[in-house]
């Protein structure tokens, strides 16, 4: 695990196997020859008593990781980067985890759900910023907000200057040029099944949507 500077939460550790149990994963312990043939895994604390004292994004590393993304050179430059503590580089999936403990002497590592806005929907995977976006490129949105409901992706939009469902352009309402928009800017697949206008999006007591 890497904390937001990222820095490892712990010393590196090879892991050749996993197994997933109620929620939590098992890594396996190291190999005493060959380690470095496994991925590495950053944990939290300073050793195995800091274990479970802190949640960081796993970090993957070893001899089978990839360059880098083909022909997504600022995307690489995310997901990969180099960790002077580990002296290799290393990818960051995305994912948060903490340590849980130890079972007969095995570390246990827990999955927390993604540190971005990454889902997958239909076994693709795609971040809902990025169809909020496209959403917001139309003239007609005001503000947009994405999430999958029951398998499928809806999007809450507020129109601008009033506007309701029934309103639209050239005989086209404002869902139906919503959706166009989404068509010409999104792959199909990542499109909203449905599309809703509120007069405005709800809020949480500290503002966020």
């Amino acid at each position: 695990l890497l904390d937001a500077a990222r820095r490892p939460m712990a010393a590196s550790m090879g892991a050749t196997s996993m197994g997933a149990t109620d929620g939590a994963v098992s890594l396996a312990p190291p190999r005493a020859e060959g380690a470095g043939e496994g991925a590495e895994e950053e944990g939290a604390g300073e050793g195995e008593e800091g274990y479970g004292e802190g949640v960081g994004e796993v970090a993957i590393g070893g001899a089978q990781l990839a360059r880098g993304y083909v022909r997504l050179a600022e995307l690489t430059r995310r997901r990969f980067i180099w960790c002077a503590a580990v002296g290799a580089p290393l990818y960051l999936t995305g994912d948060l985890g903490r340590w849980v403990g130890t079972e007969c002497g095995t570390p246990r590592l827990r999955l927390l759900g993604r540190a971005d806005r990454q889902v997958k929907l239909n076994g693709v995977r795609l971040e809902l910023g990025e169809v909020e976006g496209a959403l917001l490129r139309c003239t007609l949105a005001a503000a947009a907000s994405v999430v999958v409901l029951n398998g499928a992706l809806v999007a809450a939009v507020q129109p601008v200057g009033g506007l309701t469902a029934g309103d639209g352009l050239l005989g086209c309402s404002a869902v139906a040029l919503l959706g166009l928009h989404c068509r010409r800017w999104l792959p199909l697949a990542v499109c909203p099944r449905r599309i809703l206008l509120l007069d405005a999006l709800p809020l949480t007591p500290t503002g966020k949507v």
